[in-house]
């Protein structure tokens, strides 16, 4: 009983040193290059595990205003850019880590472009009619 009581108390203190945070993208469907992001409150090291692989290190600290009643700061933003082509076409897992604990996870689906990793030697043009605003287009 005593062992009992001590790891219980070793997983609760644990878990009061784990920060808040939250992995908002991916969700859904992606493709090309593509950011992980989200925020965590006073993190050391943000990761980004795909699909069980190592952790990558995601760039942290950029201004999140919305997170001030919660972090007590806005310096929170976290992001990586990744070239999703690398994971290949289907259903991927993303878990991201705050110095060490989950604070997100997501599930999504990447379609991979029929070009592989990066489009080459193509030209084209595209036009948006009645954008930005009736009456105008965009090239």
């Amino acid at each position: 009983m005593r062992l009992l009581t001590t790891l219980l108390l070793l997983i609760s203190m644990d878990a009061l040193g784990q920060t808040k945070g939250a992995l908002e993208n991916p969700s859904s469907f992606t493709s090309g290059i593509y950011m992980f992001s989200g925020w965590a409150c006073d993190a050391e090291l943000i990761e980004i595990v795909i699909n069980g692989s190592s952790g990558l290190k995601a760039a942290y600290g950029t201004d999140r205003g919305d997170t001030v009643g919660i972090c007590g700061d806005s310096d929170n933003g976290f992001g990586l850019l990744f070239n999703m082509a690398n994971l290949g076409t289907g259903t991927h897992t993303a878990v991201a880590f705050a110095d060490g604990f989950e604070i997100g996870r997501s599930t999504f689906n990447v379609e991979r472009l029929s070009t592989g990793e990066f489009l080459r030697d193509r030209e084209a043009l595209a036009i948006e009619p009645n954008f930005p605003t009736a009456g105008r287009e965009v090239w």
